[in-house]
């Protein structure tokens, strides 16, 4: 295993900090970019715009559902007791994005990373038009995706392979390569 305890000693450090996301879904900043919250701590979720949208062009929307419940790093954190609330920030982010830009369901794609940006799970909203790096089936695993199999195998993430790619600079690439070197085929 090498993911998980890079990940764990990357914060242990203080290298990878999230004091940001907790700032926000304690209004402590940004209050004024949040386009919804569900205050529910299990399962509730703030929306706001990701940085990459300029809030006017709908056809380039792009926001961010981040999960009130903290402890949830990636979608390797998620089970079966967390499907209730994928489930209520699917319905509520695209009833919300319906009401107030005007984009049906079916012109959104909802998304998490793996490896993710930070270590605060999240989900991407965004257009389907745009035509974004990291949508593609090396990064992106849809929303509903991640239900289904997790109505499937509750702990489907903690037992899955998950493939995922690097920048060439990457520690944690490096970490693999690294675990790679000392394997004795013997």
């Amino acid at each position: 295993m090498i993911t998980k305890p890079y990940v764990e000693q990357q914060f242990e450090d203080k290298i990878f900090n999230i004091q940001w996301v907790y700032n926000i879904l304690d209004h402590k900043a940004e209050t004024e970019r949040i386009i919804f919250e569900d205050q529910d701590q299990e399962i509730g979720f703030v929306l706001l715009p990701d940085m990459k949208w300029d809030t006017k062009d709908v056809d380039s929307f792009y926001a961010i559902a981040l999960p009130r419940k903290r402890g949830l790093k990636s979608i390797r954190d998620l089970d079966e007791s967390h499907v209730e609330m994928l489930k209520n920030m699917r319905s509520k982010s695209l009833a919300v994005i319906a009401d107030n830009f005007g984009i049906k369901p079916d012109r959104l794609r909802m998304y998490f990373h793996y490896q993710p940006s930070f270590y605060h799970l999240h989900v991407h909203i965004n257009h389907i038009e745009l035509d974004l790096p990291g949508t593609g089936a090396l990064r992106a695993h849809l929303l509903d995706d991640v239900i289904e199999n997790l109505l499937m195998q509750g702990d489907y993430y903690q037992r899955k392979t998950v493939s995922m790619t690097h920048q060439v600079r990457d520690k944690l690439l490096a970490a693999f390569r690294s675990k790679e070197n000392n394997v004795s085929y013997v």
